[in-house]
């Protein structure tokens, strides 16, 4: 056999093996749709398809009795969590083009997860004509209190609205997070490159550690708040004047505003027994206590 030949069987041999490994992939891939719409997946599409077909169940709500804690899990769907007033129950319902998600109990806890996707067809399609997969909505009662909320995001947006909870985790990644008028006792959020903004919110005791998204805090931290700051944005504005807090600062290469002033020019001798402390690497970081909010009024109808 001379070199030609061999060049040519050494081709055919590297064809025959990809298109080998082609057949299985899609067989493995069919197995896998099959195994999800038997098992609730509630559609079947096969993988090459650009199924935009919303499952039967799409506008159904299921009540949840009995819930104390809430885990939700996904990567590229929205998320909505609120207050509704005239149920006894939490309630899940969901928008979804890929069926990929999953709702059950496990004693006290309410698990939603979003499922892992095996489409390795999802390969070779340009990722700005995927769609968003769909939405996910928890209704809670009014007056509800949850043990525990865990929230783990990817890159879609979450809105939460006036719910209560004891403790609270977040992990966030390149979505938008909004938080209004929540009470949380005590959390922990990591962010990352997406925007978070928590408005009108009461905290007892607050930890954070930031990346390089946009973090803002309004609202009322009554014990104690812990922030470390990459190289984002952080805004804290509290309800409570700055001698309510004893105050810790560690600028590092970043940038700590107080009040619109450097932090190195305002005195920060306060004993309060409650606590901010302020790590930040490499970040702009802005302070805002209440007395500088009524300052601002006045000096604006001077």
């Amino acid at each position: 056999m001379n070199t030609f030949q061999k060049v040519i069987k050494n081709i055919v041999t590297a064809v025959l093996v990809t298109v080998a490994i082609c057949l299985l992939a899609l067989i493995i891939e069919l197995g896998i749709s099959v195994s999800q719409w038997l098992h609730g997946s509630h559609h079947f599409s096969l993988p090459w398809s650009s199924s935009k077909e919303e499952v039967a169940e799409e506008g159904s709500v299921t009540a949840y009795p009995d819930v104390k804690k809430l885990s939700v899990s996904c990567s590229t769907y929205d998320l909505e969590i609120r207050t509704e007033p005239g149920i006894d129950a939490i309630q899940v319902s969901y928008e979804s083009n890929d069926g990929n998600v999953s709702v059950g109990t496990d004693k006290e806890t309410l698990v939603i997860r979003q499922k892992k996707s095996y489409n390795i067809f999802n390969w070779f399609k340009n990722k700005d004509k995927i769609q968003s997969p769909g939405t996910i909505y928890v209704q809670v009662p009014r007056d509800y209190s949850l043990d525990d909320l865990a929230l783990s995001l990817g890159d879609g947006d979450t809105t939460i609205g006036k719910i209560f909870t004891r403790h609270c985790s977040l992990e966030s990644s390149d979505g938008a997070f909004t938080s209004t008028g929540t009470h949380m006792e005590q959390a922990e959020f990591t962010t990352g490159d997406g925007t978070c903004r928590f408005e009108d919110v009461q905290f007892d005791q607050v930890s954070l550690q930031g990346g390089a998204g946009e973090v803002s805090i309004t609202g009322t931290i009554s014990t104690s708040g812990d922030f470390a700051v990459d190289d984002g944005d952080f805004t804290l504005l509290l309800n409570s004047p700055m001698d309510y807090y004893g105050i810790d600062i560690d600028r590092g290469d970043g940038q700590i505003t107080i009040n619109g002033e450097n932090y190195e020019s305002v005195p920060l001798d306060s004993k309060g027994v409650h606590t901010i402390k302020l790590e930040n690497e490499d970040g702009n970081c802005n302070l805002i206590f209440q007395e500088n909010e009524k300052r601002m009024a006045v000096n604006s109808n001077l």
